[in-house]
Formats: structure tokens, sequence, C-alpha cells
């Protein structure tokens, strides 16, 4: 059975709902990737402060935003999120 705009939902099988659901949310999570920046380098360019500065942000207001990124210290921020929160921080 071929699945178009007129086809109702009573008539699909479960199997046929869920591949619909599927194909329709990897098409969006494809487009919707969130941009990352590593380590604590990632963290001084996208700021543009200082090492040392970076590493205070990382432990205090950015921390909702940092992700372990594998094993030992490698770490990736969420560029949105610490945008934000850099942002309510700075209005404080």
């Amino acid at each position: 059975m071929e699945i178009t705009d007129n086809t109702r939902l009573i008539d699909l099988t479960v199997g046929q709902l869920k591949e619909l659901v599927n194909t329709l949310l990897s098409g969006t999570t494809a487009t919707q990737q969130r941009r990352v920046v590593k380590g604590i380098a990632g963290i001084v360019e996208l700021f543009d402060v200082a090492p040392s500065t970076a590493q205070r942000y990382k432990d205090g207001f950015l921390a909702p935003a940092i992700q372990q990124a594998g094993k030992g210290c490698s770490f990736v921020v969420d560029v949105e999120i610490a945008k934000e929160l850099f942002n309510n921080h700075k209005n404080q």
C-alpha cells in the first residue's frame, strides 16, 4: 500500500506508522544538528578569552553546556547553550 497525503491514519498498520514517524523524525534531526566546540581551546576561541578565563567559565556557569566526549579529559561545549548561559551570566 502506498502512503500518500490522502491516506487515512486508520488505514495504516503499526509498522507503516512507525516507518512514517521514523522517516519524518530522521529528516528533522539531520537539519537540527548542534554546533559544538572542543575543549578549553574551543571556549577560548568562542568567547575570545584567555585559557585561564576559559577554565573558570568551564568550571562555573558553562557547566550545563558541557558534555564528556570520550575517555580522558576531552569534552565538547554546545555553542547555543553556552552563548545563552554567557548572556545570562553577563546580565546578572
